[in-house]
């Protein structure tokens, strides 16, 4: 294996670096960076236990929302699991959380999702991401739309429009699920008036927040 040397320092082998945060592997996997938000989400929410004096659900809830779930959240266009096990190594943070609020216990986590009035995690996941969509192809990013999609026009003169989204092949892992494929193979958007109404139904009044 050749070595590379930098000021008389031979630079070591690494299976993981941190960019920006995000832990990467060579394999795009992120496994180890959902492995680690996780911990550090888990520690939090011992914490907010440990010290807070208060019971109080609702006071509970909003600690919850400040300052685990930013953990759990940031840069997901990145990183979003498509693997099962990470998917509910992710979501079983909030299901921890809920369950051990009092009175809580006893209802299933969909029930207990309704009556404190929070989303999956995974739903959050996809909202994050038909808003990153809308806002790279109206042009409210620095990024390109055309770098991630391809854009054709298809317009009839009696429908259509400039923005059907078309996904190249897929040759790899790495590209299967990258972010654009995974927008249009797992969401099945192909087309900009399908995402707008995904947003305002999933977003709603957090629209205007988040943008």
């Amino acid at each position: 294996m050749h070595q590379f040397v930098l000021c008389n320092d031979t630079l070591k082998y690494v299976n993981v670096v941190n960019d920006l945060g995000v832990l990467v592997d060579p394999y795009l996997t992120f496994e180890a960076h959902i492995y680690n938000i996780v911990q550090k989400a888990l520690r939090r929410c011992y914490l907010i236990f440990k010290l807070f004096q208060s019971r109080n659900t609702e006071l509970l809830v909003r600690a919850f929302k400040t300052y685990v779930r930013p953990l759990l959240e940031i840069n997901s266009q990145v990183w979003s699991p498509h693997l099962l096990k990470d998917i509910r190594r992710h979501e079983a943070v909030q299901c921890r959380f809920t369950k051990k609020l009092g009175g809580f216990h006893t209802f299933p986590y969909t029930e207990r999702l309704k009556l404190l009035g929070l989303e999956r995690l995974e739903v959050r996941r996809i909202m994050a991401d038909l808003l990153f969509v809308y806002k790279l192809l109206s042009g409210f990013t620095a990024l390109r739309a055309d770098g991630y999609f391809n854009l054709i026009c298809v317009c009839t003169a009696n429908r259509g429009h400039p923005y059907k989204l078309f996904l190249t092949r897929c040759f790899t892992g790495v590209q299967k699920y990258f972010f654009s494929a995974i927008v249009l193979l797992k969401y099945g958007i192909n087309c900009l008036v399908t995402l707008i109404l995904h947003v305002l139904i999933l977003l709603g009044a957090e629209l205007l927040v988040l943008i």
